[in-house]
């Protein structure tokens, strides 16, 4: 027998001893007894992650689906779980850049948190989408005071990354500043992607 099982025969035993069990302490033990199952639900899943109280919950996947009520999850061990967001859940890229549930596409890597509900909803209060450094080849082709162009001459595809300050640069094993960028140096930019930006983290490159 399952403890909400368990749960729900016990007070139904204490009832009939004295006969005063109202409504109220009946639906209290209901609610316990529920709150028992999504803790059971969730540990099966192997998605609970304890806190204080023993409700919360928290995802680490890849989004397979997204609606305008939520979005589907699969965790790395190929489990599937839907999500329920609302008008107070909160939406972050790389932790700090506020963005919209309908941002989210399918493919990104996601951390959700919040609470298990009645009937075993998941009801997140922060998801936020995860976008790990990434790497581009190639030779730059163009280049202001704030970006710099890459081309890859096998795949033909062209990216532009933002620079700024704390972007790295080396040229030839030294290390450089973007003024010194020219356009035929080859190498590689490894990047941060945001919503519509590829920000550049370090550059590389030989000439």
């Amino acid at each position: 027998m399952t403890i909400a099982g368990l749960m729900l025969t016990a007070s139904a035993a204490l009832a009939n001893d004295d006969g005063r069990q109202d409504n109220e302490s009946g639906a209290a033990v209901k609610a316990q007894a529920l709150f028992h199952a999504n803790l059971e639900h969730g540990k099966k899943l192997g998605i609970f992650k304890h806190r204080k109280d023993e409700k919360h919950f928290a995802i680490f996947g890849t989004v397979t689906a997204v609606s305008s009520t939520g979005l589907t999850v699969q965790t790395k061990d190929g489990r599937t779980v839907s999500v329920t967001t609302d008008s107070e859940t909160k939406f972050t890229i790389n932790r700090d850049t506020q963005i919209q549930l309908a941002d989210i596409k399918v493919g990104n890597a996601v951390a959700v948190k919040g609470e298990m509900k009645d009937n075993n909803v998941f009801e997140a209060d922060h998801v936020a989408v995860v976008i790990m450094p990434q790497k581009a080849f190639g030779t730059v082709t163009a280049k202001t005071d704030t970006s710099v162009t890459v081309k890859n001459s096998l795949t033909g595809d062209v990216k532009t990354f933002v620079t700024n300050p704390d972007t790295e640069v080396k040229i030839n094993g030294e290390t450089k500043t973007t003024s010194d960028i020219q356009v035929g140096d080859r190498g590689w930019v490894k990047f941060k992607a945001t919503l519509d930006t590829f920000v550049a983290k370090i550059i590389n490159l030989f000439r």
